[in-house]
This record gives C-alpha cells, structure tokens and sequence, in this order.
C-alpha cells in the first residue's frame, strides 16, 4: 500500500481533515513496518516532535484508538 502523505499545513488552526490523514499515515505506516511518527514527519518536513503532537491530536480525534503512551497501535 502507498504510503499516505502528510502535507505541511499552514496556519496554526488544523482542519479534522488534515488530522484524519494523519491518522491514515500513522495505520499505513504501521502495516509497512515503518515508525509511524518518523515516517509522518519525514514526509512533512517536520519534526518528531511535532509529528508526535499531531499523532496525539489525531487520537484525542478519533481518527486513531486510544493506546499506552509509548505503544504503537493503529
């Protein structure tokens, strides 16, 4: 499966869209393998971190399940 990108978003205000493809990002990446957080904010041109805050706020969204801080789950 194609890896989903994770387009930068400008402005501070991120739509439910943008995080619903975060979450997307985060299940493809799991499936192939790959660290869902590096592999979303290489893919963005951002940080980890960052990466990570948007992980959070997809989960807090519903776009991803709720998890044990430091687990990968999609």
């Amino acid at each position: 499966e194609q890896a989903a990108r994770v387009a930068r978003p400008a402005g501070r205000n991120l739509s439910d869209e943008f995080y619903a493809t975060v979450g997307e990002a985060y299940r493809v990446a799991v499936e192939r393998g790959e660290a869902p957080r590096t592999t979303i904010a290489k893919s963005a041109g951002v940080s980890t971190e960052v990466a990570g805050r948007w992980v959070r706020q997809a989960r807090k969204r519903g776009y991803l399940p709720a998890t044990e801080p430091g687990k990968v789950s999609a």
